[in-house]
This record gives C-alpha cells, sequence and structure tokens, in this order.
C-alpha cells in the first residue's frame, strides 16, 4: 500500500520551465547553429533532463514531466490584458502534475500499471499523450498504444501526440521522419535505397490507436511499452478485454510494458462495475494500489490513484469570512480547502435550481471521492447519490455490522425457531467475485412483532424474492429474498426491511427451504419472479403454497391486461421491470422525517450494504441485481396490498347502485 509523498507548498517552480518560457520569448530554443558543439551540448543535456528528471531547489521532477513542461503544447486558459483566452501555449507547472508523473515512474519501476479514477478538466488527455510521445521520441523500437471501446475516445489522445511530434520535428533535434503518418497511426521510420534496395530505417518507433468495441482480442500479437485505456468507464467488458490482452505489457509474471487506465467522472456507463472492480482491488490486475484516504471508510483498504475536483480549479471564491481568495496560486499549489468550499457552493446552487439530472451529473464530474465519480449518470433510476452518502455512513459508523444478526432458523414441530450462528458469513460486498464463497446466510435487522398473544399479525410482513433452479451456475447471480415490514397502527416501526437471504448454497432445494423458513418466521407471504419453476415446484411439495403470492392485479394497470397464465408471483417484462424501478425510486425517496442532518428518507432504513451497492451500481439493461429486484418486488408487493385494501373499503359497485335507484328511475322519466 502506497501513501502520496505529499510534499510543502512548492516554490520557484518557474525554473522547471525554463526552456518553455525561452522557446515563448524567442521563438526558439537555442541560437547555436545545427551541427555545432554548443547545438549538441545543448540538445543532449535536454536529452538527459527528459529521461533522468530535473531538480530545483531540493525538489525533482520526473522526465516525462520535464518533457511535457518544456517540449509540448496544450490549450491552456492564459490572461491577455484584461481578458482569459484558451490559446495553445506551454503547460504549467501543477501539484496535481507533479504527483501523477511521480507514481507514474514508480509504477513503472515497481513493474506496476497505473489506474486512474478522477475528475472532469484535468487535462489528463494531454499529459497521456505526451508520455505516448515521450516514449516515441526518446526509446528506441517502443510502441505505444492508444486503446478505447470507442475510436472516438482514443482518437482525441492521438490527435494531441501527433501535435506534439508535429512541434517537436518543427523546433527541436530530435525530428523524425514517419511512415506510416496517419492519424491513427505513426511510425520513426523511412525508406532508403541500400545497394540497391528498398530498406526500412529510422527510430522504429510507433504510437496507434485500437478500437476495441468489435474486437476485444485487437492487440494480441503485438508488445506495447505503454498501453492506454481511455475512458475506462464507458468501456463494457473492460475486465476481459484486460486479461485477454495482458500479454501485449506481462510475458508471464514480469510486465515488460506500462497499461494505463483511464476514467473521468460523469462518463461512466457500461463499463463503470468493471472499472470499478479493477479501481478498488488494483493489486489484483497489476495496478499501483494506494491507501484510500478518499472514500469515507476506506482507510485500511487499496484503491487506484484518484483525483478529486479540488486539485487545480482555476479562479477565485468568497469564502465565509468575506476573504477572496484564489484556488491555484502562480506556483501551482492547490488552495484544495477554498476548491471545495466553492464546490459545495455549487452544490448547493445547483441542487436547488437545477433539476436532479442535472445535480447528480455535477457531482460525478465534479467528485470529491472515488464513489462519488463512481456513481453512474446514466441508465440509473435510483437516488445514487443520497444512497451513496448513506453507504459512506453505514461504513464510517460500522452500524449496518452492528445492526446484523446472523443466524439459523430451524423447525421445532410447526413453528420456526432462531438461533445466532457466529460461523455463518452473510455475503457483504458487490459485486461478488468467482472466489468469494457464494453460500450466504440469513441475517436479521428486526425480530418478527408478536402480540399479546405471541402470534404475528397476518399481511404486517411481505416478502419479495428472486430465486435460482440449477445447482451450479457459470454467473456470480445468487437467489435473493427481503422481508418488508408493512404498516400497522399497533407497532412505530413500518415501510422497512427487516430481514435478508441473500445466497447460493450448494443445492437449490436448501435456498428453497431457508426461504420457507424465513416466509414462516415471519408469517409472510413473498411476490417471487416466476420465470423459474423451481421455487413454485418445491412449495407444492412441502404443500406450502400459501407462502407464495398470487399473480398482482395491479399488473393489470401497468401493461393493460395479464398476458401471464401462471398463478402465483410476477413475469418480470421489461414494462413491469419499469414500473417496479419507479417504485422503488419513490420509496427510496419519501420523506420520514426531519432531523440535524436533513430529511430522513426511506433509504435511510436500508441496513444491508449489499443492496445499497447493487442501487448504485443498477443498470436497467444488463446485470445480476438479484437483491435489487427481490426488493423491488417486496415494494410491488406492497402496492398490491394498498390496491387491495382500497378495494376493500371502497364499494365498487356503488356506481350501478346509484344510477338504478328509484330516485334516478323517477328523474329520468322527466326527461
Amino acid at each position: 500500500m502506497n501513501h502520496f509523498r505529499l510534499q510543502p507548498s512548492f516554490v520557484n517552480t518557474r525554473e522547471f520551465s525554463c526552456e518553455a518560457k525561452s522557446f515563448l520569448r524567442n521563438g526558439y530554443y537555442t541560437n547555436s547553429p545545427p551541427g555545432t558543439y554548443a547545438y549538441k551540448e545543448y540538445w543532449d543535456e535536454q536529452t538527459r533532463r527528459c529521461l533522468d528528471g530535473f531538480e530545483v531547489g531540493g525538489i525533482r521532477i520526473t522526465g516525462p514531466h520535464y518533457f511535457y513542461l518544456n517540449f509540448t503544447r496544450i490549450k491552456a486558459t492564459v490572461k491577455q490584458g484584461k481578458l482569459e483566452r484558451k490559446i495553445l501555449t506551454f503547460p504549467s507547472f501543477l501539484d496535481m502534475d507533479y504527483y501523477y508523473f511521480d507514481e507514474c515512474e514508480l509504477a513503472r519501476a515497481n513493474g506496476q500499471g497505473v489506474i486512474v479514477a478522477k475528475a472532469r478538466r484535468k487535462g489528463f488527455s494531454y499529459k497521456n499523450g505526451a508520455l505516448c510521445v515521450h516514449q516515441y521520441n526518446f526509446f528506441r523500437d517502443s510502441t505505444s498504444i492508444i486503446g478505447a471501446y470507442l475510436n472516438e475516445y482514443g482518437g482525441a489522445t492521438m490527435a494531441m501526440s501527433l501535435e506534439m511530434i508535429n512541434f517537436l520535428n518543427k523546433h527541436t533535434a530530435w525530428a523524425k521522419r514517419r511512415n506510416p503518418d496517419r492519424r491513427d497511426f505513426v511510425k520513426a521510420r523511412y525508406k532508403e535505397v541500400l545497394e540497391g534496395k528498398e530498406v526500412w530505417n529510422g527510430y522504429n518507433s510507433e504510437i496507434f490507436t485500437l478500437t476495441f468495441k468489435d474486437n476485444f482480442s485487437a492487440a494480441i500479437g503485438k508488445t506495447a511499452d505503454l498501453m492506454l485505456w481511455e475512458e475506462a468507464g464507458k468501456f463494457p467488458n473492460l475486465i476481459n478485454a484486460y486479461m485477454i490482452t495482458a500479454p501485449v505489457f506481462r510475458d508471464g509474471n514480469v510486465m515488460i510494458g506500462m497499461p494505463l487506465i483511464f476514467g473521468t467522472g460523469g462518463d461512466m456507463d457500461g463499463g463503470s462495475n468493471d472499472f470499478a472492480e479493477m479501481f478498488y482491488n488494483p493489486d489484483k490486475y497489476w495496478l499501483r494500489p494506494f491507501e484510500n484516504i478518499w472514500d469515507e471508510g476506506g482507510a485500511g483498504t487499496n484503491c487506484g490513484f484518484f483525483i478529486d475536483d479540488m486539485w487545480y480549479k482555476p479562479g477565485k471564491v468568497t469564502l465565509k469570512n468575506g476573504d477572496v481568495v484564489s484556488m491555484v496560486d502562480d506556483q501551482g499549489n492547490s488552495n484544495r480547502e477554498a476548491a471545495e468550499h466553492f464546490l459545495d457552493q455549487e452544490r448547493s446552487i445547483i441542487k436547488t435550481t437545477d433539476s436532479r439530472t442535472t445535480w447528480e451529473k455535477y457531482i460525478t464530474q465534479s467528485p470529491k471521492t472515488p464513489r462519488e465519480a463512481f456513481l453512474k449518470s446514466t441508465g440509473n433510476i435510483f437516488p445514487t447519490i443520497e444512497l451513496n452518502q448513506w453507504l459512506g455512513e453505514l461504513e464510517v459508523t460500522k452500524l449496518a455490522q452492528d445492526m446484523a444478526m446472523i443466524g439459523d432458523l430451524w423447525w421445532d414441530k410447526d413453528s420456526i425457531k432462531w438461533m445466532p450462528n457466529k460461523e455463518l458469513y452473510a455475503i457483504t460486498k458487490f459485486p461478488i467475485k468467482d472466489t468469494d464463497d457464494k453460500t450466504g446466510a440469513i441475517v436479521i435487522w428486526e425480530h418478527p412483532y408478536r402480540d399479546d398473544s405471541g402470534s404475528i399479525p397476518y399481511g404486517l410482513y411481505i416478502g419479495g424474492t428472486d430465486p435460482y433452479d440449477q445447482d451450479q451456475s457459470t454467473t456470480n447471480s445468487l437467489g435473493s429474498t427481503f422481508i418488508y415490514k408493512t404498516f400497522q397502527k399497533f407497532d412505530n416501526t413500518y415501510n422497512i426491511p427487516v430481514a435478508e437471504y441473500t445466497g447460493r448454497p450448494e443445492t437449490a432445494k436448501e435456498y428453497y427451504e431457508n426461504v420457507r423458513k424465513l416466509l414462516t418466521y415471519y408469517n409472510a407471504q413473498t411476490l417471487y419472479e416466476n420465470n423459474l419453476k423451481g421455487l413454485k415446484i418445491y412449495f407444492e411439495q412441502k404443500k406450502c403454497l400459501h407462502l407464495l403470492k398470487e399473480q398482482p392485479n395491479i399488473l393489470k394497470d401497468i401493461v393493460n391486461r395479464s398476458t401471464v397464465s401462471r398463478g402465483y408471483g410476477v413475469h418480470m417484462s421489461d414494462p413491469i421491470k419499469v414500473q417496479c424501478e419507479l417504485y422503488l425510486r419513490d420509496w427510496l425517496l419519501e420523506k420520514r422525517a426531519d432531523t440535524e442532518k436533513g430529511d430522513q428518507l426511506n433509504l435511510h432504513t436500508i441496513y444491508s450494504i449489499p443492496l445499497l451497492q447493487e442501487l448504485i451500481a443498477y443498470d436497467h439493461k444488463e446485470g445480476n441485481y438479484d437483491r435489487a429486484i427481490s426488493f423491488m418486488l417486496c415494494i410491488l408487493h406492497s402496492h398490491e396490498n394498498y390496491n387491495v385494501d382500497l378495494e376493500g373499503k371502497f364499494d365498487f359497485n356503488m356506481g350501478d347502485k346509484f344510477w338504478s335507484s328509484s330516485l334516478f328511475k323517477k328523474r329520468n322519466k322527466l326527461f
């Protein structure tokens, strides 16, 4: 586990960019004519600095960082008179860049890659392009690959790299002829005729782009000194593509190249789950680990390299005491406290004046923590920000851990008894890994209420179940059942999840039996997804079909007519699933009370860590979200019961009775 080697405030940072400043003044790097000793000496020294690094006042920057500051140009905001404009110029020294280039150097030295989750507009496409050009310019026969799921994601970095190469060819002693010289592939070589034969000559280094959308094995057979994975949050099956491609930068147990994986907050989409898995388990994928000092409850765990939005925030902000301060000083030091104050101001304004979508987008694009960066801005209907905040609070306070009671349910004649069991382990994380124990265990947060007679009122508890049929599975799909406590006048707690059983024991029958015991313990019926038949067959055999909820009548309101002929459960078709998602979203955001910390919502009654993780990562189109589905069924079950209750209290035949009454008949005769 690594810790950032934080420096005190940087001083005299302009000394790192002396050559860039000289070029801006004069329009050239050296006035010594080519071919002279002075010319050669100058460029030999610059080559040395670009390879070995450069030190000023006891602070050393890496070779690639020196190269980036002095020999690449980027679009940057500069002040011209009273106006600020974005022009093509040299980068300024920034503390954020110092740490990034430093960690890349350490990773390469230790045979590791780097995975980065970051805020938007931090200039990493330029920095990554500079790393590729540095490799291309100073390492003969080297290969740099810019990989992405779609060409548009890697194309921008490649375009920046080509601009840098063109600048080097025009203004430095490092010019190299190229063949091919395309927008997607450049190689430092040329043809010449020797003894009547055409032969290739030159530096033979290359940079090219690869698109993985239609071919995850596109890089197989190549060898890369540097391989970029752009927009990793938009990369479906990122892990699969990464592992298939590993021989490109890894020979056996030896790293022969360095993978750099990047994702930007606000741009997380189809690949966000894979990206998050790699970010939070860097050792598993040969990536440089860091202590997670950013997420609440993350201390003592590993993660990748994170760039929050408090680094390099241009402009000024007015503090609470009225002081107006810059968020970045003229030496490139970030005023992180001021930047966080600015972010908090922006968040509060956007939350109250704009749409929820805009607010969520802002949070993910300007994250303070990795969790915020990994929130999906598309494909998830649930309130991910509030869910994420609650998840962080639970992990810090250990409240979920303290609330959970884990144990066995066993038959005592016709009744069910509870026995705590410390040897059982509930599944506490999502997503589950292939190597993890999937057996699972029953978790109870509140035991069933009993009246004066010792009975559990029927209807007080209801269930939702997402089952499975096969004993063995090639996926990480689990069976999941939640018990939900409904509203009753005689009890203070209501509309809360009180128990969970999620797992995949050795046999499906073992899972079914545990569900049966759990339902019996709470005197509850469960609404289950009935596309699989095993659960119903098992309950028929055990003569306990009364524990299964019949097909809800409310489905007719959702799909106009029910096309499902099965008598129990619900077939989770797309229209029904969409409505269930809406029901659950509304339930999560329903206000329960005012507190000193703000509104207490229904979501604050969830103590299942993996359910919260599933809801945060949820994607309507794909993925195994077993807990989310089973809890949706709980909420659908509660809506059905509410409708049935209304029907019982309201006489829907009242209208027919009125129109057939003698009063109406007499009135009708007058017309």
